[in-house]
């Protein structure tokens, strides 16, 4: 188990470069704990929102049979290439040090699918079984707040370009996003299904190995 405050203190310093007194600024805290819901309303805003003139982040706190209780932050904007490193930094400063954590998150792996083109980006943060729904709580809520810092010294006129709300992924927030939701399961449906015919082929070919080590052995070879 790793403390969070062993990650923040690697980012000890604010991210002033990643805040924009021109962009407006936005949360969505998703109230929903199921996974393919909160991806399908990342997919959703990546459709519909002009991401040049606002900058997005979406927090949700999600259950799976696989991972267990995870927090999950994503960016969403049109330079979210450049942002990053300060994102990075925003986040795991921003965690409670008391969040109990599985592992620390492998930034570098999450590196790899990024392009200059790309339009958002995650970080998954694996919690202990044990962690308390007010510790995760803590968590959205203070990566939030200090997302939606203005810049140092922006004129008092910006206040009103940053706004936080609570909301649900389905069709009554977002139209068309069980669409998106029901093709997601559909696709990972699809993979799981992959999967396991490759691991029946997998045990095949060894089952077929060791049938033939067995016919190798009975004629003394």
């Amino acid at each position: 188990m790793f403390s969070a405050n062993k990650v923040s203190s690697v980012y000890c310093q604010n991210a002033k470069r990643f805040y924009s007194s021109c962009v407006r600024k936005e949360v969505f805290v998703s109230q929903s704990r199921d996974l393919l819901s909160n991806v399908a309303l990342e997919d959703w805003v990546g459709k519909n929102v002009n991401l040049k003139t606002k900058t997005l982040l979406i927090l949700s706190n999600n259950v799976t049979k696989s991972s267990g209780v995870d927090i999950k932050a994503t960016l969403l904007d049109a330079q979210t290439f450049w942002k990053v490193n300060d994102f990075e930094e925003l986040v795991l400063s921003s965690l409670p040090s008391d969040l109990p954590l599985k592992s620390i998150p492998n930034l570098e792996m999450n590196h790899d699918g990024l392009d200059p083109g790309s339009q958002s980006y995650s970080i998954h943060l694996n919690l202990s079984e044990d962690v308390k729904t007010k510790t995760v709580l803590q968590a959205l809520e203070t990566i939030g707040k200090n997302f939606l810092k203005t810049q140092e010294n922006a004129d008092s006129e910006n206040d009103g370009l940053a706004h936080l709300s609570l909301v649900r992924p389905d069709d009554g927030w977002f139209p068309g996003l069980e669409k998106i939701r029901a093709e997601l399961e559909d696709m990972f449906s699809q993979v799981e299904k992959l999967k396991t015919q490759q691991l029946k082929i997998r045990d095949k070919k060894k089952r077929v190995s060791r049938g033939y080590s067995q016919i190798q052995n009975s004629f003394g070879q």
